[in-house]
C-alpha cells in the first residue's frame, strides 16, 4: 500500500516538475513521511542501508552544483536524498542509473531539436526522468540486480 502511495507521489512530482522546473518541498516533505512510515512497513532494509541511499547520489549531486552552478535543481537532490532513504542503497543505485539514462536520452532530444538556436541555453526537468527511474528500481530494482549479478556468475 505504501508503494502505491510513494508512486502517485513520484507521478505528481514529475507532474509539477515538468510544468513548472521545480519540485515544490512539500512534495518532498510527503515522500519523506512515506520514508519513516517505511521504516516500520518494511524493516528489511537497515537503518545503515536507508541512511547511505539517503548520501549515495544527492550528495555527489550536491557536491557538483557547487561547482557547476545550476547542474542540479536543490528540488532533485532533495528528491533523490528522499527516495534513497526510502529505497536503500542498492534499489537507489539502480534507479539513479535508469534515471541518468532517460535522462540523457532527453538531453540529447533537447539538443537536437535546438541545433538551430544561437543561445543554447534551454534547461530541463531532470525530476520526471528521476521519477521514472526511482519507480522502476521500487517495484523491480531487486529482480535487476540479481539479474546484473546473474550474468557475472
Amino acid at each position: 500500500m505504501l508503494d502505491g502511495l510513494v508512486s502517485i507521489l513520484l507521478l505528481w512530482v514529475a507532474y509539477v516538475d515538468h510544468k513548472t522546473m521545480k519540485i515544490p518541498d512539500k512534495l518532498n516533505l510527503m515522500l519523506g513521511f512515506c520514508c519513516l512510515l517505511s521504516c516500520i512497513q518494511n524493516p528489511n532494509i537497515t537503518l545503515m542501508e536507508r541512511m547511505f541511499g539517503f548520501a549515495i547520489i544527492s550528495v555527489p549531486m550536491y557536491l557538483l552544483c557547487l561547482f557547476i552552478p545550476e547542474a542540479f535543481g536543490g528540488g532533485d537532490i532533495k528528491l533523490t536524498a528522499v527516495m534513497g532513504f526510502y529505497l536503500g542503497w542498492k534499489r537507489m543505485l539502480v534507479g539513479a542509473y535508469i534515471s541518468f539514462l532517460i535522462g540523457g536520452v532527453q538531453a540529447v532530444y533537447i539538443l537536437l531539436i535546438n541545433k538551430s538556436r544561437k543561445d543554447r541555453t534551454t534547461h530541463m526537468a531532470f525530476g520526471p526522468a528521476l521519477c521514472l527511474g526511482m519507480w522502476i528500481a521500487m517495484l523491480c530494482g531487486n529482480d535487476l540486480i540479481s539479474w546484473y549479478f546473474g550474468l557475472w556468475s
